[in-house]
């Protein structure tokens, strides 16, 4: 239970009052998306001026695709597109760049590669160039990268993205040596650190330098221990150091990686489920994934995500519903009904009956709990089923040192 007091500070579902602007900004693109779409299907959304609604179109597109529906983010696109006689040339560049990202991250990077290479037409844009390098990192086409590197560095030789996609594309040509000079540039870069520690250690391992890729790979697993790459590769590299304590530690860290990964399971599922325009499904796999691991901050991200672009979908706030019922928060999960049935998207036929049993099952559950409040931990627990999730922190622990004071172990532990 005590891996849910973490939770607590996770997931925030109260209702948007800022701006979508706003919220898209912070981080909170599912409420900005849930903005737009009731603003942009209200009637007043008929009054607006055709820059303002291509403006809210553009920050809705930008929002499915932070959420993982590219699918839906390329079919906003598309739609702008094919009405977009009147738009300029630094909006097509903009647009098609934009189109380019979603399709890549649907794995069809033929067609993003062309959308990429329409965009260059118009303008040879440096952000152009480091689109498309981008775009061959995800197809897997390394040698194809250095050209538009190449154009990054003539506009700037201290360019440290190109400089790192450079190293990337050298080691993936068995040139380790030019990959070890480039690559440490990635580590300039906030949002390629993981990445650059990762490839420095596999450049560093073909180099049989075992103990300096060892400290790359350790840098990335003090920030993320559910990191399986690194995880994995970290096994290998303390095997090849030759000392018995670093074949031990290897077996050790193994023996870690096999028990993660089973918890884990079919880790690239996901994957197909979102280039078939299954984002919430999708998004609803990997939160299974992060809930098999106990790591309920990163599994109630993936849950927001599945929620935000499920449209008429009421699964992913099901599942939700089920999580805060088998925490023991029953009120938390009353409240997600409640939220699916606000909802301005129709749900299916079926949802409100569905929706009307689990409130049934949530009324019993709590009506058993009250006949049972006539000792310390009962007490507990019916507080905590009463509480919201905001204020439920405190009540976790109470009833945390309730179970262990009662000697109910196996409740402590869930």
């Amino acid at each position: 239970m005590f891996f849910l007091v973490a939770v607590l500070l996770a997931a925030d579902t109260s209702p948007p009052e800022t701006a979508p602007e706003e919220l898209a900004a912070s981080g909170r693109c599912d409420q900005a998306l849930a903005a737009l779409d009731e603003l942009l299907g209200s009637p007043a959304a008929e009054s607006l001026e055709a820059g303002e609604r291509l403006r809210l179109r553009k920050l809705r597109a930008s929002c499915l695709f932070e959420l993982g529906d590219y699918a839906g983010c390329e079919k906003e696109i598309r739609e702008i597109l094919s009405g977009g006689a009147g738009l300029r040339k630094a909006e097509q560049v903009e647009w098609l760049a934009h189109l380019a990202r979603a399709q890549t991250m649907q794995d069809v990077h033929d067609e993003a590669i062309g959308t990429v290479g329409k965009a260059l037409e118009i303008d040879n844009a440096p952000e152009l160039h480091r689109l498309a390098v981008t775009v061959l990192l995800r197809a897997g086409r390394f040698a194809d990268i250095l050209p538009h590197a190449d154009a990054l560095l003539e506009a700037d030789d201290s360019d440290p993205f190109a400089h790192f996609v450079r190293g990337i594309a050298f080691a993936r040509s068995d040139r380790f040596e030019d990959a070890r000079r480039e690559l440490p540039w990635g580590l300039e870069i906030p949002g390629a650190k993981r990445d650059a520690h990762f490839e420095l250690a596999l450049v560093l391992g073909k180099l049989r330098e075992p103990e300096p890729a060892l400290e790359h790979l350790l840098e990335i697993l003090a920030d993320d221990p559910y990191d399986q790459e690194a995880c994995y590769q970290a096994t290998q590299q303390l095997a090849r150091t030759g000392t018995s304590a670093g074949k031990e530690a290897a077996a050790q860290l193994r023996r870690y990686f096999v028990s993660f990964s089973d918890a884990r399971g079919e880790t690239a599922r996901h994957f197909p489920l979102q280039a078939a325009g299954l984002a919430p499904l999708a998004a609803l796999t990997r939160a299974e994934e992060w809930k098999r691991l106990h790591v309920y901050d990163r599994m109630l991200e993936e849950i927001r995500r599945a929620q935000a672009v499920a449209r008429d979908d009421p699964e992913p706030f099901l599942y939700e519903v089920d999580f805060w019922a088998s925490a023991g928060l029953l009120t938390e999960a009353e409240s997600v009904l409640s939220r699916l049935e606000s909802r301005p998207h129709i749900l299916p036929e079926d949802a409100s009956e569905r929706i009307r049993k689990l409130r049934g099952a949530l009324a019993a559950a709590m009506e058993r709990m009250r006949a049972q409040a006539d000792d310390p931990l009962g007490k507990a627990l019916l507080e905590l089923a009463e509480t919201s999730w905001q204020e439920a922190r405190p009540r976790l622990e109470t009833a945390l040192s309730r179970a262990i004071a009662a000697a109910r172990l196996p409740l402590a532990d869930r």
